[in-house]
């Protein structure tokens, strides 16, 4: 033996503390055999998440173009795996959430993949797979190959933080190291071999990032003996040598594969060529020494009796005792390491025997299958994973292992309520059956607790489980997850998992309350949490009493109802369906139940309170408005409106009227140059005075009537109008208006007046006139000053529930205002004059309209409102 091993006994005290240390057992599930054949290849990379929503629950393997994930939780894939890649996958990685999967492709390119997103980056995949373009694009794969020295990029590793999304990953061609922050997309590129005087071509293996005491820093690993470091942020590599003597008898290092003990602190580094490993302390970035006495710093070193052919490296925290080890997989299985204290060996050699019948030999764990690709989950889990070459996965632990054989029956209902389970464990102790929990088993309803296992390997059957027991919430409709925890002697816990489909009649939906509408009567209720409903249906019978109506009393709904309704399953927390098709004035009792997909309908839910259909009605139709068409009823129309529309037409006939019309068509749906060209072109010479107006305002209204305020509310309806102008020594404006508005409320009952199930809308097109003074006394005055009186003629139509009522409003407003002139803003207004518009304000107008028709009846459409607009002049 090289090495030295002075203290025998202190080997066998520390042999004897790791008898009970997790991870160090395989485990041999009783009824699949071990290890787990659940890959279809040899997986070539490991990963399993320790922080985010799927902290310790899956296990996540990459091979050729496919990711291939494992349920921690049932020890079998999971159902819905990410869709094969165009290109063979070379390395995988996850950002410190936990849920975000980077994966670097044979064509250059990185690929993303969210964990909690699986099924619908799926249907992008396929969706695209069905595009009928020349090149499809994989939705989840980031293109930066063009970006890259060569596309040979391999290994990468995530920045560890939780809230960056940088990646780090190596170009093994072009001896590059790279940088990509996802969500910036942002690539930084460093050149390893800038600096290093080396004969053969350049190789970077592997990398890590690592967060230790010395700061963040990304580690490389390469052939002949080199390490090169990159501070996290930084942009020097700085290159370290493995400290091999003339002496020693080992070929030139070719360092292929990292590991980091948990606290970042430091990194061992496989020597591929030697079967030896180094340490390197991250904080001074020096090589520790791994054997007492002598001048020189060494490795790690296996004879070729413990193991050879060292492939991977995995360091993991353990608990029991506390403590941390370096795995190794080989040949001869996986050989741990004390890595507890790497810089002191205090006279230890730190391989552990794990077989103490030969002392002078350092025994890996022996496993069935030839170990490759490791990981391990967190310490209070207690699981490390190996990737074997027969295509397995090995399972290495102190946790007893257990297996789920059978759930009879699978699918249980209301009929059949009760099912047992079937399992084995590899170790005997007690057991708890819960019903969706956690891997931890902190969460979920205990269905059975401190059952004997006292036979190890062999079948067990539980108690008969009945979920008629348990409240409808424990047992969810649908799939639900059902665990077997295992505790052994030493209190090591193992788990298993199946699902058990429940499949009963809907529960009963709670009826909240009932409304009315014309022939029909709302219904309210609260969405059942079930997951499989189909259906809702509602259901109408005439009370038994009109005079003193008590329901449900003893009517029979499903049998010839007087009215039905339904409301799809997809509804859910408060809902409301309608029955139609009733006789207004006239009690009803109402009822419900559900229907789910197997179509099974549940218990029919009652409402104690009835409900009575009546004619409905807004505010035209409570306050008697009768309403007329435009040739009827022959309203008393103002005659100045009028003559204030035949002014303005014989204007817009004149051939000045008619260019300046088209010019303020166009600026409205072109740009100012467009409507300078066009001014140009029909040769209109600026006027010395203004003598039209054109104006678009909005409206926020605000009505008077009680009644209009009852049902569509006391503010505030939007309301645009466009108007339109002739402008008198730039004071006297006489303008015509148009517009249009709508209010929306709850209708009420005919008779009653009490609000309803259903909705009243009012459309209004108002047509307005004005006489307008403006304050306008200087050339550009800023601020302009208005007053103005005017007619109105409002075409209304109130529609509620299919009904309408239509006709016309007149009356008369008064108004004030003032006009701000935007034309010293930045240059607006030698952009407006060369345009042919004089001058634009932003005007802000408060106005009163009286429009009752002028008489003590009807719909009163009085109020007020506050217009904001933007006001040209030409």
């Amino acid at each position: 033996m090289m090495r030295k091993i002075s203290i025998l006994g202190f080997f066998f005290f520390l042999y004897s503390t790791l008898l009970h240390a997790a991870p160090l057992t395989e485990r041999l599930p009783a009824s699949e055999g071990a290890p787990l054949s659940v890959f279809n290849t040899q997986i070539s990379k490991l990963i399993v998440p320790l922080t985010g929503d799927f902290a310790n629950r899956y296990i996540i393997g990459s091979s050729g173009k496919q990711i291939t994930i494992i349920d921690t939780e049932t020890w079998s894939e999971i159902s819905e795996q990410p869709a094969e890649f165009d290109e063979n996958i070379e390395s995988i990685t996850l950002l410190g959430d936990g849920n975000t999967l980077l994966v670097t492709l044979g064509d250059g390119n990185l690929a993303q993949v969210l964990l909690d997103d699986i099924e619908n980056e799926n249907d992008d995949v396929e969706a695209a797979s069905d595009d009928d373009a020349d090149t499809i694009t994989d939705p989840r794969v980031i293109e930066i190959s063009s970006l890259l020295q060569s596309s040979n990029i391999s290994k990468v590793v995530a920045d560890v933080d939780s809230a960056d999304s940088v990646v780090y990953f190596i170009d093994s061609s072009s001896g590059f190291l790279y940088s990509y922050d996802i969500d910036e997309e942002e690539l930084l590129s460093f050149e390893l071999v800038s600096d290093i005087d080396i004969t053969d071509s350049f190789t970077p293996n592997d990398l890590i990032f690592t967060d230790g005491s010395g700061g963040q820093k990304v580690f490389v690993a390469a052939q002949d003996g080199k390490v090169l470091v990159l501070d996290a942020g930084g942009s020097t590599v700085r290159i370290l040598d493995v400290p091999v003597t003339d002496d020693d008898d080992d070929t030139e290092p070719d360092l292929t594969t990292l590991a980091a003990t948990p606290d970042g602190d430091f990194v061992y580094i496989l020597d591929n060529t030697n079967d030896a490993i180094w340490v390197l302390d991250t904080s001074s970035e020096e090589f520790v020494d791994q054997l007492t006495g002598g001048e020189t710093v060494d490795p790690i070193r296996f004879e070729s009796d413990e193991n050879s052919t060292l492939s991977d490296l995995w360091v993991a925290d353990v608990l029991n005792p506390t403590s941390t080890y370096l795995f190794i997989s080989g040949v001869d299985g996986i050989s741990v390491v004390d890595a507890s204290v790497p810089d002191s060996i205090s006279g230890v050699f730190p391989i552990v025997d794990m077989d103490d019948a030969t002392a002078d030999v350092f025994d890996p764990i022996s496993l069935d299958s030839l170990p490759g690709a490791l990981v391990a989950s967190s310490d209070t889990d207690g699981y490390l994973y190996s990737s074997n070459g027969d295509a397995t996965l090995s399972i290495i632990s102190d946790n007893p292992f257990v297996t789920i054989d059978d759930a009879s029956p699978i699918t249980v209902t209301e009929a059949e309520p009760t099912f047992t389970l079937t399992f084995q464990t590899d170790e005997t102790g007690t057991y708890d059956v819960k019903v969706n929990s956690d891997i931890t088993s902190s969460s979920g309803t205990v269905l059975l607790e401190d059952q004997s296992a006292d036979t190890a390997d062999s079948d067990l059957t539980t108690s008969t489980i009945d979920i008629s027991l348990f409240d409808r919430a424990v047992f969810e409709e649908g799939t639900n997850r059902v665990f077997i925890f295992v505790t052994d002697g030493d209190g090591n816990v193992g788990r298993d998992a199946v699902d058990i489909t429940v499949d009963r009649p809907p529960g009963e939906v709670t009826i909240t309350g009932t409304s009315f509408g014309n022939h029909k009567v709302y219904v309210s209720f609260t969405a059942l949490t079930d997951n499989d409903i189909s259906v809702y249906t509602l259901y109408a019978k005439e009370a038994e009493s009109q005079t003193d109506p008590s329901c449900p009393g003893t009517l029979d709904f499903t049998t010839a109802p007087d009215g039905t309704g339904t409301v799809s399953g997809s509804c859910s927390g408060s809902c409301e369906g309608t029955i139609s098709g009733l006789t207004n004035n006239v009690y009803y009792c109402v009822a419900m139940d559900a229907t789910d997909n197997s179509s099974q309908t549940g218990v029919l839910s009652t409402f104690s309170e009835a409900a009575r259909p009546e004619l409905t009605v807004g505010a035209a139709g409570l306050l008697g408005e009768t309403g007329c068409s435009l040739n009827e009823g022959k309203p008393k129309v103002s005659y100045s409106f009028f003559a204030m529309l035949f002014v303005w037409i014989t204007l817009l006939l004149t051939n000045r009227a008619k260019k300046i019309a088209f010019i303020v068509l166009f600026f409205l749906l072109s740009s100012t140059v467009n409507a300078q060209e066009i001014s140009k072109d029909i040769e209109i010479a600026k006027p010395e005075k203004k003598y039209f107006s054109f104006e678009l305002k909005g409206a926020l209204t605000f009505p008077s009537n009680e009644v209009v305020k009852d049902i569509y509310g006391n503010c505030c309806n939007f309301s645009g109008e466009v108007e339109f102008g002739y402008l008198y020594k730039s004071k006297l404006n006489i303008t015509v208006a148009a517009g249009a508005g709508y209010l929306s409320g709850t209708a009420v009952g005919a008779t009653t007046g009490t609000p309803s199930g259903d909705s009243a809308g009012l459309l209004l097109i108002p047509i307005r006139n004005n006489i307008i003074f403006r304050f306008d006394f200087m050339k550009d005055q800023i601020v302009v000053p208005y007053v103005g009186v005017g007619g109105d003629y409002v075409i209304f139509r109130e529609s509620v529930a299919g009904d309408s009522i239509k006709g016309v409003k007149v009356g008369f407003h008064g108004l004030g205002g003032v006009a701000v002139l935007l034309n010293k803003f930045e240059d607006i207004g030698s952009d407006l004059r060369d345009s042919g518009i004089d001058d634009m304000y932003l005007t802000f107008e408060g106005r009163y309209n009286k429009i009752d028709s002028f008489k003590s009846t009807g719909l009163d459409l009085s109020g007020f409102a506050v217009y904001i607009g933007f006001l040209m002049t030409f």
